[in-house]
């Protein structure tokens, strides 16, 4: 079980990264986001997207719990790849945001290494971040 304490990123202007047709934003180098790591990427307007390092890989999801739309899951513990929140126990599966326990979906953003940063995929905007 992993739990630790949450570091956060606010991203005003980045670097980008054009890969396969989408757009990434430079987020951090990665000695920053070491194995068993969080970090909350705070992007304009207020979105928040919770970025985890874990065994089974790099993972980005909304930091927003479907169930009462509270930016808390980087606070919450991860077993493998599931993804408990911190408030009410509902459980996501951070490979496609699906939930285990509750409803809703996350939205789950790709993440990838270039030359030594972390790159996130560039969020479009479509109103309510658990819309």
């Amino acid at each position: 079980m992993l739990r630790r304490a949450v570091q956060w990123l606010i991203l005003e202007e980045c670097p980008q990264l054009e890969h396969n047709g989408k757009r990434f934003l430079a987020v951090c180098p990665m000695e920053l986001l070491p194995l068993h790591s969080v970090r909350v990427v705070c992007l304009p307007a207020a979105q928040q997207i919770a970025v985890f390092h874990l065994p089974e890989g790099l993972f980005a999801v909304d930091n927003y719990c479907a169930h009462q739309h509270v930016p808390v899951l980087a606070e919450g513990t991860v077993e493998g790849t599931a993804l408990r929140c911190p408030r009410h126990g509902w459980c996501y599966d951070l490979r496609d945001g699906r939930a285990l326990a509750g409803c809703g979906r996350l939205r789950v953003y790709e993440v990838l290494q270039h030359e030594g940063m972390l790159y996130l995929e560039a969020p479009e905007p479509e109103g309510a971040p658990w819309g």
